[in-house]
This record gives C-alpha cells, sequence and structure tokens, in this order.
C-alpha cells in the first residue's frame, strides 16, 4: 500500500478567480497569513524591514485601493492601513536574524578564512620597548616625584597668579623632558647622531606632548589630568600660552585623537611614528633614514591592528590621517 507523502502546512487550493484582499486585483496565494498578490506582498515586507512611515495623499485615511489608474498611484498609507486590517503582520516578516540553520552553515562555508601571521620576534621586541618607554612618559607617579618639589617652593610665592604660571612652567618643562627621555630610550634614536637627535626632537616636540596628553585627557569633562589631581581646561591653557587659537586647537585634537586612538599601544605607536616622521625639511640623508626607522613602525602598527582590531578596516588609515593633524597643528604654532 502506498503511503501518501507528508505536507506541511494547510494545503490551499487555488481557482484562479480569488481576489486580493487589500487591492481586489488578482491574487495569488497567502503571504503573511492574507490571500494577497504580489504587489502587496512586496509592499508590506519593504514597508516592515525598512521602517517606513507614510502620509494619506489625501488626507482622510479612507482611500479607496480599488479605483486607480494605475497601481503606482494607490495611497500608501492607507495600503499599509488595510494590510494590517486584513491580518498581516510584521512577525510573519522574514528577517536577516530569522535565516534558517541550512543558511547559516552555507553562507559560513563561503566566508573565507583569514589567518593573520603572529608578530615575529623582531617585533615582539619593538612592541615591549615603544610601551615601556611611552608608559614612562604618561605615569602619573613618575611626574609626582619629579614635579612635587618644585610645587612646594612655589606654593612659598605670595603672588597666585605667579603661582600658576610657575605651575604651568614647570609642567611643560617637566613633559619635555619626559619626551627627550622616551625619544632616547628607544633604539633607533641612538643611531642617529647629536645634532640629528637635536633637530629630531625639536621638529616632533609638539606633536608628541599631544599624544601624551590625550592619556589624561577627559572626553567628558574636556580637561587634562595632572599628577596632582588638578585640571588644565582649554581656559587655562589659553592663558598661559597667551593664545585662544592654541588652546582650542590642542583641544580639538585631544579629542579628535581620543575618538580615534583610544588605547596605550595605539598611542604608543603614534608616538613613536611622530618621532620618526621624514618629511619635515630635513636633509636628503636624515629624511632617508627616518623613512627607514618609521616603515618599521608602520608595518608593526599594520599587523597590530590586524590581529587586535580585525573588524575596524579604516583604523589604519584614519591613525595615519592623524598624524597629519598633528602635523598640521604644529606648523600652524611655528608660524
Amino acid at each position: 500500500m502506498e503511503t501518501d507523502k507528508v505536507r506541511r502546512g494547510p494545503q490551499v487550493k487555488m481557482f484562479g478567480n480569488e481576489k486580493c484582499q487589500i487591492c481586489q486585483r488578482k491574487a495569488d496565494g497567502y503571504h503573511y497569513n492574507v490571500l494577497s498578490c504580489q504587489g502587496c506582498k512586496g509592499f508590506y515586507r519593504r514597508t516592515v524591514l525598512s521602517t517606513l512611515e507614510y502620509v494619506c495623499k489625501n488626507g482622510l485615511d479612507k482611500c479607496d485601493l480599488a479605483v486607480v489608474d494605475h497601481p503606482r498611484q494607490r495611497c500608501q498609507k492607507c495600503r499599509l492601513r488595510r494590510c494590517e486590517e486584513a491580518g498581516m503582520r510584521d512577525q510573519y516578516v522574514r528577517r536577516k536574524k530569522n535565516r534558517t540553520r541550512t543558511q547559516r552553515i552555507l553562507e559560513n562555508m563561503r566566508r573565507p578564512t583569514v589567518i593573520v601571521k603572529p608578530l615575529v620576534k623582531e617585533q615582539h621586541k619593538l612592541m615591549k620597548e615603544v610601551l615601556n618607554c611611552f608608559d614612562r612618559i604618561t605615569d602619573i607617579n613618575s611626574q609626582k616625584v619629579l614635579l612635587a618639589p618644585l610645587y612646594r617652593e612655589i606654593k612659598n610665592t605670595a603672588n597666585q597668579e605667579q603661582q600658576e604660571k610657575l605651575k604651568m612652567e614647570s609642567f611643560f618643562q617637566l613633559i619635555v623632558n619626559l619626551i627627550v627621555s622616551f625619544a632616547k630610550d628607544l633604539t633607533p634614536f641612538k643611531e642617529f647622531t647629536f645634532q640629528e637627535q637635536v633637530i629630531i626632537l625639536s621638529s616632533s616636540l609638539l606633536e608628541i606632548f599631544v599624544l601624551q596628553s590625550v592619556t589624561k585627557y577627559d572626553p567628558l569633562t574636556k580637561c587634562v589630568t595632572t599628577f596632582d589631581g588638578s585640571v588644565i581646561n582649554q581656559a587655562r591653557l589659553e592663558a598661559f600660552a597667551d593664545s585662544d587659537d592654541f588652546g582650542k586647537s590642542a583641544f580639538n585634537l585631544f579629542a579628535r585623537v581620543r575618538n580615534t586612538a583610544c588605547s596605550t599601544h595605539l598611542l604608543a605607536l603614534m608616538a613613536t611614528l611622530t618621532l620618526f616622521s621624514p618629511d619635515r625639511n630635513y636633509s636628503p640623508e636624515l629624511d632617508s633614514k627616518l623613512a627607514n626607522v618609521q616603515q618599521h613602525y608602520i608595518d608593526l602598527l599594520a599587523q597590530f591592528i590586524a590581529r587586535n582590531h580585525p573588524l575596524e578596516k579604516k583604523l589604519l588609515p584614519r591613525l595615519l590621517m592623524l598624524l597629519t593633524y598633528l602635523r598640521q597643528f604644529s606648523c600652524s604654532v611655528a608660524q
């Protein structure tokens, strides 16, 4: 005895003269629980997936969907209302997250496997050195040890205005000293002559100062915190520099860099790239040496992003673009 085949769902027999319950055109089946045509089915699906909102073209919300010269002239709001009244529900519309298990498996089979090579021994050594050097210039405790004696002497100054000026001068002098030590601790920097080192540091000092300050920048308060808990805001920096443009540009850069390079690893690599950045009106010989050194750190940055930020495809060009903004800031201050 031949067994009957099992059918899923109700068996609906169409005679060919059924009408769409929404627009009264010829229906071709049940869509989203309603006997309807392909046009109304597609209209309802697009509306749900795109979360569209319509306005009645006549303002009456009672348009006749059957009496139109052309199907595309139907009032969209009244058509949507009629779909819902007939029984269509948005939960019946298949979305991407409701894909069947088989579809997901097939897509995963087509998806290429991405294997990112690990850092080689030399790159591990470079990364460790960069992080150690950058941590030393951003460490609050190291600043506290160096600045505390100076601040105690400044407190004996009677004039409040003089105290503020001396505090800011001491703070920025310390930052300069820390940046110099950061550069001297990097192995490639030692390969340059003393005169070349002075030229490189004087050209990149301001840009590294911005990157160093970002580690203490709070985007909510828009302030940079110092070792003693006090803060430097835009107004305080402008008063010290006696320049509104300098303070505004500096804090705009703090915010921009903070939004893009929010980890210490990225900031440390950015500071190193800035230090060894060529194209600063150097001699051709120095320019060539710097370009060769910087390329090693660019490769390291690209490899680090590929391993730790694989989904952020535009992170590397955005970080390199920050170098341009830092250079523009430095040039504007120099002028």
